[in-house]
């Protein structure tokens, strides 16, 4: 009996070996790919508080200016809060971000934070009052 090594035309396709090794790379790819986004999702979300915070940033510093050089554009800003209403009408304060409360005394300037919804994801901003 001789043993003949040609394939049979009728079988084809991949053997059990092969199959099991593309389904492990696949669990092994899939695995680091969750750990990756897990990470990216926090790193995200604090982008976008501070996005928030260097817009209040900026706006508090301009309104500032027009305060000092007596433009009727200036807004009065005696906490934190306040600081909001000096953003342009078209970019206020997004959806699910608040500002914690802190007095401003007149021509000075505070620490203030700004906080995502979730009340753990927080960034500051320099607040700066006005009269």
């Amino acid at each position: 009996m001789s043993l003949d090594m040609r394939k049979n035309p009728l079988q084809s396709g991949f053997t059990l070996l092969e199959f099991a090794i593309v389904i492990s790379l696949i669990g092994i790819l899939a695995g680091y790919l969750l750990a990756k986004y897990v990470d990216l999702v926090p790193s995200a979300k604090q982008q976008a508080v501070n996005s928030v915070a260097g817009a209040l940033n900026v706006s508090a510093m301009v309104n500032y200016y027009y305060f000092r050089i007596g433009s009727a554009q200036a807004i009065t800003v005696h906490n934190c809060q306040d600081v909001a209403s000096t953003l342009p009408p078209s970019q206020s304060l997004p959806a699910g971000y608040s500002i914690v409360f802190q007095l401003i005394a007149p021509n000075a300037t505070a620490t203030c934070i700004v906080l995502h919804s979730d009340g753990i994801t927080s960034a500051t901003f320099i607040g700066r009052g006005t009269t």
